[in-house]
């Protein structure tokens, strides 16, 4: 198993490759961070996030290092976790989250979920959404 704390350089998988539709524009329009799909040389799919950069001296935020600690934790207690590690494209970094939803399977998002089961559900928002909880999202799933 590779360890999760020396990053990935995932330049080389932006690179198409032969009869495949690999690239960066494979985005994924969920969530407030910057995203896209990737595929390994493995042909393992996986979400690279950028962190997220702020103010003027360009501060990173621990948000990748913090998914990578929260997933070997989850790991460590049996608590089923995606498998995540840190990742790098170009000068910026980011995490990698390889994708667990089986093939022939769809990932349904909570905020989809709710949409369905409450009209007054704010989806869409960038920001914290007070609507969003797993109690609230638990009836949706089952719907």
């Amino acid at each position: 198993m590779l360890d999760p704390w020396t990053p990935v350089d995932v330049k080389s998988w932006l690179q198409r490759a032969p009869g495949t539709e690999q690239s960066a524009s494979q985005e994924e329009p969920l969530g407030s961070k910057d995203k896209f799909w990737l595929t390994d040389p493995a042909g393992e799919r996986w979400l690279f996030k950028y962190a997220r950069i702020s103010g003027a001296d360009r501060w990173v935020s621990g948000e990748d290092w913090a998914e990578v600690a929260a997933s070997g934790l989850a790991a460590l207690i049996g608590v089923p976790t995606a498998t995540v590690r840190l990742g790098r494209l170009a000068d910026r970094r980011g995490v990698l989250s390889r994708n667990l939803v089986p093939e022939g399977w769809k990932l349904e998002h909570g905020n989809e979920l709710l949409a369905a089961v409450d009209r007054n559900y704010q989806g869409g928002r960038a920001d914290e959404n007070d609507g969003y909880s797993v109690p609230a999202v638990e009836p949706g799933s089952t719907a």
